[in-house]
């Protein structure tokens, strides 16, 4: 059997960007699978659209976004490479073409992960189509795209979402939830500019039309655990090291 490349999209709320981050993964993967999580602007209709042009686009909906792991179980153990990709995740096309070269020749197989690089936006200049904000590394980077032929099972607790649950069987019995294959670091192989896998994340700016902002940073996060856990502030880590300025023209669709 030939390797797959599943794209798999939990959004909601996503209606300014969510069909450029389909257009930018749709040749890299061979099926994309949407799952919306009660949207309430423009977002599944705009999805609708995209899977009415596309055939390897499928939609579904899902009220408690805890059981959406259940959409991974299925392609666990065969030679699948899971993609999981959020509607504020804009990752480069044509780097992407390149990468997927290199999963289908086999060149990864033995890797658990894939790692690239991510920018964090928290600011842009439409016009210019410039991005200032931070790089991971050294900040987090949420990258998702895992071998799942090196898994045995996977799964769902229905108490973390998709990708989250600590219940990796590996098919090597050395490793497992906490000790894994090995991850392939590509930013460690490529520059910025080189890498196939980079992304431009835009978590921090507005990404949907009905959301409100007192300030240039994403009302979601200032409603998240923030205000819950004032110990910890889940922006510091997509703000790590120096903020810098990237020409992110070539992530936007026109």
């Amino acid at each position: 059997m030939s390797i797959q490349i599943i794209g798999i999209c939990v959004i909601k709320n996503e209606d300014i960007y969510i069909k450029n981050v389909l257009d930018n993964i749709i040749d890299f993967c061979d099926t994309i699978l949407v799952i919306d999580n009660q949207s309430t602007d423009e977002t599944v209709s705009i999805v609708k659209k995209c899977v009415n042009e596309h055939s390897k686009i499928s939609l579904y909906f899902l009220k408690n976004i805890n059981k959406s792991h259940k959409y991974v179980e299925p392609f666990v153990g065969k030679d699948v490479w899971a993609f999981g990709v959020d509607g504020d995740e804009l990752y480069d096309a044509v780097g992407l073409r390149t990468l997927r070269r290199q999963i289908l020749s086999g060149e990864y197989q033995k890797d658990w992960m894939l790692r690239g690089y991510f920018f964090h936006l928290i600011e842009m200049d439409k016009e210019k189509k410039m991005g200032y904000g931070y790089l991971a590394p050294p900040s987090k980077d949420p990258n998702k795209l895992y071998n799942l032929k090196l898994l045995k099972s996977w799964k769902n607790d229905k108490t973390q979402p998709i990708f989250h649950p600590q219940t990796h069987v590996f098919r090597n019995s050395k490793y497992y939830s906490q000790h894994y294959p090995p991850k392939k670091k590509l930013y460690n192989m490529y520059n910025w500019k080189d890498c196939p896998l980079r992304c431009v994340h835009t978590r921090m700016i507005k990404r949907s039309s009905i959301e409100q902002y007192k300030t240039l940073i994403n009302a979601r996060l200032n409603m998240s655990n923030i205000i819950n856990n004032k110990q910890y502030n889940f922006r510091e880590k997509y703000q790590m090291g120096k903020k810098i300025k990237i020409d992110i023209s070539m992530f936007l669709k026109a």
